[in-house]
């Protein structure tokens, strides 16, 4: 085999897997740079030419069906039906009522204007187009046998599991921890936060509150259907495009009626960084106001603040490390002490003793003896409670009432 040979059989290959892959390579392309893969630029190349065969496909059925049909009238014959796919072929007609841009289909599309066009992107839910906002539960009430939702990032990995083991350990309440490191609210290809709370609570019933955590992953522009260029981050699109996932989240857990606790992102030690989380911190308090959740700050509780970040938080032991060396994570005392704040936010339902067995009286003026019980099997043991129940009966006793011939 010749060496042009072995060159072409490579490419060729090579370009299978790239074409059967291409949806991860996308994912993780745009994930790891924050803009657009080559690849997504060639598909874009490619998908004129693919429509364009199609079209031609449809075409030419269409034309040889007609030719089938002009054969079948020539020769008298009936009974033969004409071959045409009519939904294809208005399907690539301009201006059909087969098209996207029907008026019923754009009264579903939010259109924003971006750069001199109007834009589809965003789906407008029905439940917050109007002057009131559905309202989540301001008390987040749990009790044993329910169970709580961890929403989150590699931040919530590290809460998630305190918050659980104290929990269940002391008032038997469980918890679905979810959280996935990487993930975030700005890639829905690669972890789509809201379809998964969706499906996770249609699943479980006993889940009676919602805890989110998150924010370290989405400081990027981010690319939303419909767009060629990516949302750039913070400008107004990105920030509508983004509140709208937060209330994706939101409208998911007040279907169920279920409260929902969002932990504002910590400070973190890179300035950007920092002041990306103050600015996504702005997003998450307003929603959660809007809607009546439940929003905790978590900088104050780490020692930090929006104005300066530290590893160290003030104690009566002293100054304990809460951050660790990447300036992102938390320590286990970190750890410990979010995990401690979220469970103060709930309230606790104890479950309510139906009988409570009295305490038998005994009377200072009559002491039980002290008994030598070593040798004393069952069988006495029986005995002698029944001779004592017997000696303090009367004959007019209830008992002895039931016993006397005339009423057995």
């Amino acid at each position: 085999m010749s060496k042009s040979k072995v060159f072409y059989i490579l490419i060729v290959t090579l370009a299978g897997v790239f074409f059967i892959y291409r949806e991860s390579i996308n994912v993780y392309w745009a994930q790891t740079y924050h803009q657009e893969s080559p690849l997504a630029a060639i598909e874009r190349w490619v998908e004129p030419h693919i429509d364009a065969l199609e079209l031609d496909w449809e075409f030419l059925k269409i034309d040889e069906a007609d030719y089938k049909t002009d054969i079948v009238s020539q020769s008298g014959l009936k009974g033969v039906d004409r071959i045409v796919d009519e939904a294809s072929y208005q399907r690539h007609l301009p201006f059909s009522d087969g098209e996207i841009t029907s008026k019923e289909v754009l009264e579903t599309i939010d259109l924003v204007e971006s750069d001199g066009e109007e834009t589809p992107y965003s789906h407008v839910d029905p439940m917050i187009a109007g002057p009131f906002l559905p309202q989540l539960p301001s008390v987040i009430e749990v009790m044993a046998g329910d169970k709580l939702f961890f929403v989150g990032d590699s931040l919530m990995q590290g809460v998630a599991p305190r918050v659980r083991q104290s929990l269940y350990r002391s008032e038997n309440i469980d918890g679905v921890d979810l959280s996935k490191q990487s993930t975030g609210l700005a890639y829905p290809k690669f972890y789509n936060w809201p379809e998964v709370v969706a499906q996770t609570l249609e699943k479980d019933l006993d889940i009676k509150a919602v805890i989110v955590y998150m924010g370290a992953n989405d400081p990027w522009d981010f690319p939303v259907p419909g767009r060629k260029q990516y949302l750039r981050f913070k400008s107004a699109d990105w920030e509508r495009a983004y509140r709208e996932r937060v209330q994706k989240i939101i409208l998911e857990a007040n279907r169920y009626q279920l409260p929902v606790i969002w932990l504002g992102a910590p400070c973190m030690r890179k300035e950007k960084l920092h002041q990306d989380m103050v600015y996504l911190n702005t997003i998450y308090a307003s929603e959660m106001a809007k809607f009546n959740g439940t929003y905790i700050p978590t900088s104050d509780l780490l020692g930090c603040s929006d104005e300066e970040y530290s590893a160290y938080v003030e104690s009566e032991e002293g100054n304990r490390k809460v951050r660790t060396n990447d300036g992102i994570h938390f320590t286990p005392t970190g750890q410990r002490l979010i995990a401690e704040r979220v469970i103060e936010a709930l309230t606790i339902i104890k479950e309510e003793v139906e009988d409570e067995v009295a305490e038998p009286e005994t009377s200072e003026s009559d002491p039980v003896p002290a008994q030598d019980i070593s040798n004393i099997n069952e069988e006495n043991i029986q005995e002698e409670n029944l001779k004592e129940v017997e000696d303090d009966l009367t004959p007019e006793s209830p008992l002895m009432l039931m016993s006397t011939p005339e009423n057995s």
